[in-house]
């Protein structure tokens, strides 16, 4: 991208870092999160992106054949992330999905849980994700989508603007919609629950 004006979570948000991972440590535990995990950066090979790695609960998960390197916009949790990157060998560094520092065709696979429902722009990242790999290139991903029935999804507007305040997600954003407009085709996806999707989506 052309375009390098800072995103939000470049300012940083400590206190939502820290909650983040006392979050993610007690989910670490159940099933449902090592499900998702292991079927995304599980299934990754090649050379690997990660975009918003958060603060890099996906990093035990990866082949150790796969040549990983991870992006995380946030410096709380990027500084979070740093000791989880050296025990497993993740290359981690600084970036928002929106704006990725790699020339195109660079991957094999991009890895993304929960980051197109929080970026600032969707479209933008999908088109970056896109660059970034390499023709018959895969999107590994879990992600809060946009609900199937008319009241679910009347339920995610009213609640959106509360659950971005608290979790910096966006509940209610019709990505899979976004991927296609991207160059994506779908290859496989499933619903774990509600209104999550878990997929791989291949570049056309």
């Amino acid at each position: 991208m052309s375009d390098h004006r800072p995103v939000s979570a470049e300012r940083g948000h400590r206190w939502f870092a820290r909650g983040y991972e006392r979050r993610g440590r007690r989910q670490e535990a159940t099933d449902h999160a090592r499900d998702i995990r292991t079927r995304t950066a599980g299934g990754a090979h090649g050379r690997v992106l990660e975009v918003g790695a958060g603060t890099g609960f996906n990093f035990p998960y990866y082949p150790e054949d796969a040549d990983v390197v991870a992006t995380e916009p946030d410096p709380e949790m990027l500084r979070l992330a740093q000791p989880r990157a050296r025990e497993h060998g993740i290359d981690l560094r600084p970036g928002p999905a929106e704006r990725l520092p790699f020339p195109d065709g660079e991957f094999d696979t991009v890895v993304s849980t929960g980051v197109f429902c929080a970026v600032d722009d969707a479209a933008a990242a999908l088109a970056e994700v896109h660059r970034v790999l390499r023709p018959g290139g895969e999107v590994r991903f879990s992600e809060h989508v946009r609900a199937g029935s008319g009241a679910r999804r009347a339920m995610q507007r009213t609640l959106d603007p509360i659950h971005y305040r608290l979790f910096r997600c966006h509940i209610g954003r019709d990505t899979l919609r976004l991927m296609r407009e991207a160059g994506f085709k779908t290859a496989e996806l499933d619903h774990p629950r509600h209104a999550d999707v878990l997929g791989v989506a291949r570049k056309r």
